[in-house]
């Protein structure tokens, strides 16, 4: 499907088998993870961009739905995405994973990557959301992101399960009426409260 003229696919199967510019790894706030996305990503390629994000959360606290990249230094790889998506609080699962979503499409228009590869946000054992929620949450940041034609294509590979991928696929159907328009707002906030705590 086409939203705000990125073309958006949902695929079954692993992240690490899907051809992007950049991937997006679920990051704790204060460490990095070395399971599920991050595991099946290192390579040569990939693991210094995987370590360095593990290196700055030492010292910084991230907030939650902030996401910062870096260059892996790979032919195929430009870029992983790190997005502090793990942990969220179940209360407010929903709007963290649409910020971290809209975090994620801003950085990723920054850096001028055309191809995303992009897991279920807050999804998988012990996570805060069902697949139907992380794609309407997903989806309706999309809605809302305003892109400036940089990125070109998006893909959401679903891993766990045939049941997985199918919840997905009918949640990312019901994502309009669950839309916030205020995104941009919020994401400006976390921007700032993060270089206040840096400065």
């Amino acid at each position: 499907m086409n939203i705000n003229g990125i073309n958006v696919e949902i695929v079954k199967g692993d992240i690490a088998t899907v051809e992007a510019d950049a991937y997006v790894v679920p990051q704790y706030r204060d460490h990095g993870a070395l399971t599920g996305v991050a595991a099946r990503l290192i390579s040569s390629d990939c693991y210094q961009a995987v370590d360095a994000y593990d290196i700055g959360a030492r010292y910084v606290r991230y907030p939650f739905g902030y996401a910062l990249s870096f260059e892996t230094g790979g032919e195929k790889v430009e870029r992983l995405i790190h997005v502090v998506s793990l942990d969220f609080p179940k209360d407010k699962a929903f709007e963290l994973s649409q910020l971290a979503t809209y975090s994620v499409l801003c950085e990723a228009e920054r850096c001028g990557i055309q191809s995303l590869a992009i897991p279920a946000i807050a999804t998988g054992d012990g996570a805060p959301l069902k697949f139907s929620a992380s794609a309407a949450a997903m989806f309706s940041a999309m809605a809302v992101f305003p892109s400036k034609g940089v990125l070109r294509n998006v893909v959401i590979p679903i891993w766990k399960s045939e049941g997985a991928y199918r919840y997905f696929c009918r949640g990312a159907e019901s994502y309009v009426p669950r839309m916030r328009f205020n995104l941009s707002q919020d994401y400006d906030n976390m921007v700032k409260s993060l270089m206040r705590t840096l400065s």
